[in-house]
């Protein structure tokens, strides 16, 4: 089944893996390697997705923190990054 909000989660997870290399390699991506990028993390949304479904119900909680936390983080680089981009804009 679709989740409407997995098109936001990949934006943000890509923006973030984006703006944590580019402050890691001290280089800017093109949109070659951008779309490489959205890729991947759609395939890791994705893939993560369907392996949840096989843990067992106990697991699941402790799992979804440990997910949750990273989810978070890369997706507050995401953010800084969205909003670095859209005030240098104005």
């Amino acid at each position: 089944m679709f989740d409407p909000l997995t098109p936001i989660l990949v934006f943000l997870l890509t923006a973030g893996a984006k703006d944590f290399c580019a402050q890691v390699l001290h280089r800017p991506f093109g949109s070659a390697e951008s779309a490489i990028i959205a890729a991947a993390v759609a395939a890791l949304v994705l893939f993560a997705n369907q392996i949840a479904t096989l843990l067992p119900p106990d697991a699941l909680p402790a799992v979804a923190q440990a997910v949750g936390l990273i989810v978070l983080i890369a997706s507050a680089f995401g953010i800084h990054g969205t909003v670095k981009l859209v005030t240098k804009s104005l």
